[in-house]
């Protein structure tokens, strides 16, 4: 059976060494590979401020950092395509 084709974001969170998690939420979609995909949220641990996860591209996933004196709801665009993405390539400013 295959699976849907999935990206890794990985990167670090700067400040005195955050700790917590990420919770990333997205609404039901068809993925770019024709998967329906369900609605769904995934907690990612942050350790000393790394984090690693792989997604499915999406355009408006919604992720609450929540790790240490920090707080945010931001949302990502995963784009289609190969190679690891920082969260840099992936917030929606």
């Amino acid at each position: 059976m295959s699976t849907p084709a999935t990206r890794t974001i990985a990167d670090t969170i700067y400040g005195s060494t955050p700790t917590g998690q990420l919770i990333i939420a997205n609404m039901t979609f068809t993925s770019s590979d024709d998967f329906v995909i369900p609605e769904n949220s995934v907690v990612v641990p942050v350790v000393n401020g790394a984090f690693s996860v792989n997604l499915i591209p999406y355009p408006t996933y919604q992720v609450q950092v929540q790790v240490t004196n920090q707080f945010s709801i931001q949302t990502w665009n995963v784009p289609p395509g190969s190679g690891d993405l920082t969260l840099e390539d992936v917030l929606v400013e």
